[in-house]
């Protein structure tokens, strides 16, 4: 894939985003009651969705306008 095909890709992504964020800050008030604590997203502690879930909620602060629930807040 071209270069130019990736970025007319992208531009169609980012074009999307003025309905797309808002159904992602309701996606993440459902998560927030799946998140066991501040510390781990499981009752059993540290594992690896806890290493997944960082991995995703980081990436997601590059974008503008999330309204993220207090324990989603903590984790990104």
């Amino acid at each position: 894939m071209s270069l130019d095909q990736k970025y007319k890709y992208y531009e169609e992504a980012y074009a999307e985003s003025p309905a797309l964020v808002p159904q992602l800050s309701k996606a993440l008030v459902e998560l927030e009651p799946l998140i066991f604590c501040a510390e781990f997203c499981t009752e059993g502690g540290l594992s690896y969705d806890d290493i997944d879930l960082w991995a995703r909620m980081r990436s997601m602060t590059v974008i503008k306008g999330i309204e993220y629930p207090p324990k989603a807040r903590r984790r990104r």
